[in-house]
């Protein structure tokens, strides 16, 4: 996982989570344990959930040498909330509130390089550089999981390898801001190391680059694992797949 996490989003039966070193994308799944060959013939147990492991298993982009002290700028607030146990009150009784939003940007992630994150239902997670003028496209460097390759498709796509399966990083479209005129803009990768090449690049422009991350899907089950409630009286249910 990243070292830090600072928001996270739910779709097609996996957990996102972003921070300032990069972001994670994480497979819960449950598994069932052998029975005890000791147990006594009709003997029930306490809980069924002792019968079941939750495991994860995590696809993670790293951000090489980013700024851990960037500025977090929250973005388009959705009518969505959450609610947490605030395990610091009294009798942990008390809760606290996570609003929504579908975007997120990391200013000066790398010098005069913000990076941005935006989630929708559809299409998935979407992550954007921004350069401002002065920035180096070379900063950029990331870095997936150990043991999982990359590899860089003819049509420009990146497919890196997950524990949960492929993920494609649609090729990168680059344009200057202000006019929207596109650029020449790949990925490059060496093994786990992924990173970007350009060219016409002007450094007295703000460009973008924006690629989209598609991963598998999987169904939702009925299992649930944990549940909590507010102090409005509203019930909350996790489920995994």
């Amino acid at each position: 996982k990243t070292s830090d996490i600072d928001f996270a989003s739910f779709t097609n039966g996996l957990t996102y989570y972003y921070g300032h070193t990069g972001f994670s994308i994480i497979r819960y799944e449950v598994i069932s344990k052998k029975k005890n060959e000791n147990e006594k013939a009709g003997e029930r147990e306490d809980e069924e959930k002792m019968n079941r492991d939750i495991r994860e298993k995590v696809y993670t982009i790293h951000l090489v040498n980013a700024n851990p002290n960037a500025e977090v700028i929250k973005e388009e607030e959705t009518k969505d909330y959450f609610t947490y146990t605030d395990v610091k009150s009294p009798g942990k009784k008390g809760t606290l509130l996570a609003h929504a939003y579908t975007k997120i940007t990391y200013k000066n992630i790398y010098p005069n390089i913000d990076l941005a994150y935006r989630f929708t239902e559809d299409k998935g997670l979407q992550y954007s550089f921004v350069l401002h003028p002065g920035a180096d496209l070379n900063q950029i460097r990331m870095e997936t999981g150990t043991g999982y390759k990359n590899v860089v498709h003819a049509v420009g796509k990146l497919l890196s390898e997950s524990p949960f399966g492929l993920i494609t990083h649609t090729a990168p479209i680059a344009y200057i801001e202000k006019n929207q005129k596109k650029l020449n803009c790949a990925f490059e990768s060496d093994n786990r190391k992924i990173s970007f090449v350009a060219s016409s690049l002007s450094i007295n422009e703000t460009w973008i680059i924006d690629p989209w991350v598609i991963t598998p899907s999987f169904p939702n089950s009925n299992v649930g694992y944990d549940v909590d409630y507010d102090n409005a009286g509203n019930v909350y249910v996790s489920t995994g797949t």
